[in-house]
């Protein structure tokens, strides 16, 4: 009995530690809330043209400067509160998913030392990647097959949004992409973000 509740303790032990590994500081909170709000803000401007917002390019340098954490939750952040001023449906937890997912991907490339040449064709592949991911939720909303052919579908019909959404973060990326790069290289420097490389 004595032994079971010695490995019980050390297994809670154990957990305590693993809750302390992923806590967050109280500078990771404040800039993801910050990144994360300005990500969404910026996106109403452009919310009538279809696909055409800066929140991918917000999030992917927010991934590649300051790790997985923020990047992932900056993403989430950004559909959660854009969602509250463009509308909730079936579609926002799909947005939530590929936003974090992008953050991830660019932290992944920072982790990576890949070149930073690989951000532009990476951001365009997003485009393309966050349309399929969106259609998704057609086929569970409206019940449609889960088929090659109805995903091929849904691909031909949003073409020309992907399209603009993949242009519009390469957009972004030349006309901004190394001052914000750089800014936010310093603020990690100086406030010695903790991020995972």
């Amino acid at each position: 009995m004595a032994a079971e509740l010695n490995s019980q303790n050390t297994q809670f032990s154990t957990g305590k530690l693993r809750l302390k590994s992923i806590r967050f500081s109280s500078r990771e909170i404040s800039l993801i809330a910050v990144l994360g709000a300005l990500s969404a803000v910026l996106r109403i401007p452009f919310s009538p043209i279809p696909g055409l917002q800066p929140s991918s390019f917000i999030i992917s340098c927010s991934g590649y400067s300051f790790g997985f954490r923020v990047g992932g939750l900056v993403g989430i952040l950004t559909a959660f509160l854009s969602s509250i001023f463009l509308g909730v449906g079936p579609w926002t937890p799909f947005q939530m998913l590929a936003w974090g997912a992008l953050g991830l991907s660019f932290a992944a490339l920072s982790r990576l030392n890949a070149p930073r040449v690989l951000f532009l064709p990476l951001l365009f592949i997003w485009g393309y990647l966050f349309g399929f991911i969106m259609n998704l939720w057609y086929l569970f909303a409206f019940g449609f097959p889960f088929t090659l052919s109805s995903i091929l579908a849904l691909q031909l019909a949003s073409l020309w949004m992907d399209t603009l959404h993949a242009i519009g973060n390469v957009a972004f990326f030349l006309i901004l992409g190394r001052q914000v790069l750089n800014i936010f290289q310093r603020f990690r420097e100086r406030f010695l973000i903790n991020t995972i490389k």
